[in-house]
């Protein structure tokens, strides 16, 4: 949380803006809880790999240590940038880091309904911006 000083505001002012900045969070939480479209967790608990092997087999992958990869590589992603994830930057790094094996193709051979959207079902996080946009490629 961001400090600065409160050098001339009283204390009720301190205490309104306080109480206002808890409403929004509050809010930003009930809306995550609601919002979990498309078969996501809506938060990082309770996930571990039992749940992605338990998710992965519903959806037809048999995951694979490259499955491994890239599910490790999106959850980490969403735990330093949270819902600023963009499904085109996300993609193009891990076509990058598979480009030996065929990079985007191979990703959709791994995660046939998706490398974004299907891994981040599997991952336990919300799919990210641009992940549902049939024009994407990655929606199902």
């Amino acid at each position: 949380m961001h400090h600065r000083a409160w050098a001339g505001v009283s204390a009720r002012n301190h205490n309104e803006e306080h109480m206002m900045m808890n409403e929004n969070a509050e809010d930003r939480l009930i809306a995550r809880q609601i919002l979990g479209l498309g078969g996501n967790l809506d938060q990082l608990d309770p996930w571990d790999e039992d749940i992605a092997r338990r998710k992965a087999a519903e959806e037809g992958v048999e995951l694979t240590e490259d499955h491994w990869t890239v599910l490790h590589f999106l959850r980490a992603q969403y735990d330093a940038h949270g819902d600023e994830l963009q499904a085109t930057k996300l993609i193009r790094e891990l076509a990058s880091r598979f480009k030996d094996k065929g990079g985007k193709r191979y990703l959709y051979e791994l995660f046939p309904k998706g490398p974004i959207s299907q891994g981040s079902r599997i991952a336990g996080i919300p799919a990210p911006e641009g992940s549902d946009d049939p024009s994407f490629g990655s929606v199902h």
